[in-house]
């Protein structure tokens, strides 16, 4: 009988999960999860790639309410719920979650900009149920409190980088409500600068400068509900822009102001849509419908992970986007 490597005149690579740079039709055995893998395209009825999600590696920690930053391979994760306030941090090398130094403050419901090297995390609920200001920045390998910020708030949205950061709306004391307050940091200092449009919390953002982000949907009251409206921020002013393709509220967020995708949200759901700098457009699902998620990466190459599938129902699953419909796939064997 012939084996593979008669046939295809190569034996069969081994690696240690995935390796770089695969392409369509490359066929490994991923000795780490001891699967046999293969790359493939997604393409819809006219042959035109589309974009998909794929299966990533677990977190150590589930959690939802939590927050990310980082691209595909080099994530973040840090603070959420489990099933109390967690300080835990985790990072992503594209394959699997490692356990870091955890954040000064175990908190919730926070905001996040920056990389996996150097992150900024801001505002949120800490353990005592207490609305929080506080500020902290990831050096790669600890965190360390900083400058609060002006407006205590969690259910906040972030954008920018460590050294110049975005903080925009969220929901404060239950006698304050929802906001409509944006910060500005500057590497030391935040500073109040122009509001949105609309009162909102639980929204998606997206944007690597403060200079140039993206706010789409969340939840307000009054009426209270979640909302599709997006607004661009240009450096000094938000602007009202396209709506979503639906209303939507605790959604993951990635990409810049002109290229951004928010998937998942309420309640739970697989929803994923795509922002081309005008208007959005539906893509594929998620495989797994969930609410109060994080997100980390691009248009193209997102990371979805942790939240809720209803409840306390935390999730410790990853999810891979691939815009170019290019998805890592397991080889399913069955027995004769």
């Amino acid at each position: 009988m012939s084996n593979y490597k008669d046939i295809h005149g190569s034996s069969v690579q081994n690696v240690e999960g995935d390796p770089a740079n695969t392409i369509r039709g490359q066929f490994w055995y991923d000795s780490t999860a001891s699967e046999f893998k293969y790359q493939d395209q997604v393409v819809d009825a006219s042959g035109n790639a589309v974009g998909a999600w794929a299966t990533g590696g677990s977190m150590g920690t589930a959690r939802k309410t939590g927050a990310g930053c980082g691209t595909q391979t080099s994530a973040l994760a840090f603070g959420g719920n489990n099933p109390s306030r967690t300080a835990n941090t985790e990072l992503y090398d594209g394959t699997a979650w490692v356990e870091l130094n955890n954040l000064n403050v175990a908190t919730h419901e926070i905001a996040a900009a920056g990389t996996s090297t150097a992150a900024i995390a801001f505002g949120g609920e800490t353990a005592d149920a207490a609305i929080d200001d506080k500020t902290e920045l990831w050096n790669g390998f600890t965190w360390t409190e900083v400058n609060d910020m002006n407006d205590d708030r969690r259910n906040l949205m972030g954008a920018g980088t460590s050294t110049s950061a975005l903080a925009f709306g969220g929901f404060g004391d239950p006698g304050d409500g929802y906001r409509v307050t944006t910060e500005l940091w500057n590497g030391t200092n935040w500073t109040e600068v122009n509001d949105l449009n609309t009162f909102r919390a639980s929204g998606g953002a997206a944007g690597t400068s403060s200079t140039a982000a993206l706010l789409f949907g969340g939840f307000r009251d009054p009426p209270p509900g979640p909302v599709d409206f997006t607004e661009l921020w240009n450096g000094t002013n938000w602007t009202e822009v396209n709506d979503m393709t639906l209303a939507n509220n605790s959604m993951g967020g990635a990409g810049t102001s002109t290229a951004a995708l928010s998937f998942g949200g309420n309640s739970p759901n697989t929803i994923t849509q795509s922002w081309n700098g005008t208007n959005w457009s539906n893509e594929n699902s998620l495989n797994t419908g969930r609410a109060t998620l994080s997100g980390a990466g691009t248009s193209t190459l997102a990371l979805a992970f942790g939240g809720t599938t209803g409840g306390d129902n935390r999730q410790t699953s990853t999810e891979e986007w691939s815009g170019t419909g290019f998805v890592i796939k397991t080889l399913t064997t069955t027995n004769d």
